[in-house]
């Protein structure tokens, strides 16, 4: 694998995030190695519903060529209760499960093709997974105030 810097991009989304992603999730895998990107984290809006097809897609570029980034499948919560949106990656298969419960819970409380998440639910089935908070580009002036206090009771979980 060819790169030019050792860069890893995160919040990648994919069409599995309706209205939002447009690359299918293969295409991503492929233009990553491409790109000669180190990897790249799939995190689509509350679903992880491509994490396998990029899987698949990285498995058969590292048979073809022998290397392929390195794969980072998680998953981008988006909360209705004002929480930033926030990137989690499993870290263990403990985490999978956590990272499962927690977006079945959102969707078993919404209506078909939304899911409803609180930052309560997050503080419950946090652990074991790595959290990457994501504020808007503009954020007004009370979100900059209760973002120190919301890493912190992230930090604490662990």
């Amino acid at each position: 694998m060819s790169g030019i810097a050792p860069y890893t991009e995160f919040a990648t989304t994919s069409n599995f995030s309706f209205l939002r992603g447009a690359s299918h999730p293969e295409e991503l895998a492929a233009t990553s190695a491409q790109l000669g990107l180190a990897g790249f984290g799939l995190a689509d809006r509350n679903s992880v519903g491509g994490v396998v097809r990029a899987h698949t897609a990285l498995r058969d570029i590292r048979t073809a060529t022998g290397a392929a980034p390195r794969y980072h499948p998680g998953a981008r919560l988006v909360f209705n209760d004002g929480t930033p949106d926030i990137l989690a990656y499993p870290e263990t298969r403990a985490g999978w499960g956590h990272l499962c419960r927690l977006l079945t819970l959102g969707n078993r409380r919404a209506k078909k093709g939304e899911c409803h998440l609180t930052l309560g639910d997050l503080l419950e089935w946090s652990s074991h997974l790595a959290l990457i908070v994501m504020p808007p580009l503009l954020a007004p002036p009370v979100l900059a105030e209760a973002l120190p206090p919301l890493l912190a009771r992230l930090r604490d979980v662990r």
